[in-house]
């Protein structure tokens, strides 16, 4: 076999593994009612797909699926089946003009297949586009997501950087510094002075010191306040402005946690996943058909319901071992109450686990259990902690601590800052003042001199 015959079958090899793993990840990361409108329109999509549900009647796919019938259907606009198309050929469905919000990742994706990129590329990068937070940023490490995806680390900057290349300028960051730089470029105006601004002096620029900065620089204050001027106008967040992408104000738990004589018990919740399996009509038709189209296409439809299939089952294995690990972890705050909830980070259970940290952040996007307590999200068990002398602390607890400090204090004499700082350390909490001011106004309460009641 050739090299270039070895190297064709190599990317091939990479392209499938990359787009298996891309629809694996997708799915682990869709919350409840996500995963019921996918596999809704999947089973809508996918004849070979049949369902077992008690309330549905099962496609008769004998009757429905013949080849002739297939091939008319692979040649006709409904196999798209994107818009609504029972209209006659003159006519204009009006279902096709309802306004719908566009997500980012629509519009993204929109924006990668009309560019000229070899298949894997795309997967990778579409990939990519999957995995963006909420602020449009890409926070996974590449060589996390190389090995992930079987591929090399230079394959994924390649991608990360046509996706840098899209619009909204910003997009696919890996932090705000990397943000403001990318549209900094796109304009025209990453100079040294203002790349040194951005690298070293963020927290200089936030609080307005131009003669500090200008110092440093050895530039004069002028040059500085034009700089920052060109910084400011720059947007920190370029998914601004785009839906969710949940399109449902309702939430379908993902498991549910009640406690017996002092024990955590968790009961997944699996029932609202339709159960989907291979249509036997149409496994019979492929081993059957002489015709070769129709023959490869129920094949190409059989191997992505098995994928969705075992997809779907790897989900539920994951977020059961993820949700449960974090709550074996908290079980103190289920049995006695919030105060308990202990500092614990996605790294300590993917830690216990053994496995990557972005996989124990998707098992839990978006993913609820209801508690006695109430419907909590599985995100909400995770804290960091404040360090202290004696212990650690989760920031909710601290925060609690100053919000108590200051719901006591005298009106007529409140509490600064540092007072509430010197307090905390008093009892065993390391935290600076900045991190208590931080706090207080995340609280919503104002300083103290404008808390003062005479």
């Amino acid at each position: 076999m050739s090299m270039e015959m070895n190297l064709k079958l190599t990317q091939e090899q990479k392209l499938v593994m990359t787009q298996e793993m891309q629809l694996s990840i997708r799915i682990l990361q869709m919350s409840s009612v996500e995963l019921l409108d996918y596999l809704e329109k999947e089973y809508q999509e996918n004849p070979v797909l049949d369902t077992e549900m008690p309330d549905e009647v099962p496609r008769d796919t004998t009757q429905e699926i013949d080849y002739k019938s297939l091939l008319k259907y692979l040649e006709s606009d409904n196999y798209s089946g994107s818009e609504v198309q029972d209209y006659d050929k003159d006519e204009v469905s009006p279902l096709n003009f309802v306004s719908k919000e566009e997500t980012l990742s629509e519009y993204l994706t929109d924006q990668i297949r009309v560019l000229d990129l070899d298949s894997l590329t795309e997967a990778i990068a579409e990939f990519i586009i999957d995995s963006l937070d909420p602020k449009g940023y890409f926070s996974d490490p590449i060589d996390e997501i190389a090995e992930l995806l079987n591929v090399t680390t230079d394959d994924v900057m390649k991608a990360l950087l046509v996706v840098q290349s899209l619009e909204p300028v910003g997009i696919g960051a890996r932090d705000l510094k990397e943000c403001l730089m990318l549209q900094l470029e796109r304009k025209g105006l990453a100079t040294p002075a203002h790349r040194e601004v951005i690298q070293n002096h963020l927290d200089d620029f936030a609080e307005g010191r131009t003669a500090s900065i200008a110092k440093s620089l050895k530039l004069t204050p002028g040059e500085i306040q034009d700089i920052m001027d060109d910084i400011r106008v720059l947007e920190p967040k370029p998914s601004r402005g785009f839906a969710d992408g949940r399109g449902s104000s309702y939430i379908i738990p993902d498991g549910s946690v009640r406690i017996e004589n002092g024990e955590i018990m968790l009961e997944m919740n699996t029932e609202f996943i339709p159960r989907l399996k291979i249509s036997k009509a149409c496994r019979d038709l492929m081993n059957s058909s002489d015709h070769k189209d129709a023959h490869e296409y129920l094949k190409d439809m059989m191997n992505k319901a098995l994928f969705v299939l075992k997809s779907v089952d790897q989900r539920k294995d994951t977020v059961k071992t993820v949700i449960e690990a974090a709550v074996n972890k908290q079980k103190e705050y289920f049995v006695k109450g919030s105060d308990f909830l202990k500092p614990m980070t996605m790294k300590d259970i993917a830690e216990d686990l053994g496995v990557h940290e972005s996989t124990i952040s998707r098992a839990i996007r978006e993913k609820y259990i209801t508690t006695p307590k109430g419907t909590i999200r599985v995100k909400d068990l995770f804290k960091t902690a404040a360090k202290g002398s004696n212990t650690e602390v989760a920031t909710d607890y601290v925060r609690d601590s100053i919000q108590n400090m200051i719901k006591g204090e005298d009106a007529r004499s409140p509490l600064s800052d540092q007072a509430i700082t010197d307090a905390l350390n008093a009892s065993g909490i390391d935290i600076k003042r900045r991190t208590v001011a931080k706090y207080r106004e995340e609280l919503g309460i104002r300083s103290s001199s404008k808390r003062k009641r005479i």
